[in-house]
């Protein structure tokens, strides 16, 4: 981390999103983050029996959860396994997609909130673009013993991040229909998945007291 500039975010959590200028610097960075995944992302890197191999892969994680977490979820399972085939249909960018994007790996300017660095990727794969679009989810509120509490500029900050990415990367009506089913999958695969689970790629981060499905419920 000391190779690269700014701090981790952790430390600028009370801060940060409590000041709107360094708070819409922050989503404008990481929307500029993601935008470079996706222009950068070339579909034609994987044969047509890889794609068909990450898509199993994919389909039996979702499998496995529709086995393992409570029934009122399961519906969000099933829809998003009906949906995710474009995912996987050869012209959706696969990209390099971190395994852990979380607020411990992202380090900001601590003046102007601007994200300065991505750290650990030791857990990185290639998957559909949006994977680990939790990303900004996570940043937008805070998980209180009652409960995920959304910050007072979270819906600001959300339009935010999307109106800067869709300046950079303009995705079609299409293709931004496919990144809301990958940020779900990306969702359910982090916070509905054993970090033991064996499967490949992105972390997940339930636990034996499943205190990681609060997350999961308030982000679906």
């Amino acid at each position: 981390m000391n190779k690269l500039p700014g701090v981790n975010y952790l430390y600028m959590a009370e801060s940060l999103p409590s000041d709107e200028n360094t708070m819409m610097n922050f989503v404008d960075s990481l929307a500029s983050f993601f935008a470079q995944s996706w222009t950068r992302g070339r579909p034609d890197n994987m044969t047509s029996q890889e794609h068909g191999d990450l898509a199993a892969t994919c389909r039996a994680r979702l499998d496995s959860l529709s086995k393992s977490l409570p029934g009122h979820l399961i519906p969000v399972v099933a829809q998003v396994r009906e949906n995710m085939d474009g995912l996987f249909s050869g012209s959706y960018p696969i990209v390099l997609t971190h395994g852990d994007l979380s607020e411990m790996n992202m380090l900001v300017d601590p003046d102007s909130g601007a994200l300065t660095g991505v750290v650990d990727w030791a857990e990185a794969s290639l998957l559909p673009f949006g994977f680990s679009l939790y990303a900004l989810d996570s940043v937008l509120g805070d998980m209180y013993l009652t409960g995920w509490t959304c910050h007072e500029n979270a819906d600001q900050a959300r339009r935010r991040f999307w109106d800067t990415f869709c300046s950079i990367a303009q995705p079609s009506h299409a293709e931004r229909q496919q990144m809301e089913v990958a940020r779900l999958v990306g969702i359910l695969f982090r916070y509905g998945t054993p970090v033991s689970s064996g499967f490949p790629g992105m972390l997940g981060i339930r636990g034996e007291d499943d205190g990681s499905l609060a997350f999961l419920e308030a982000f679906i």
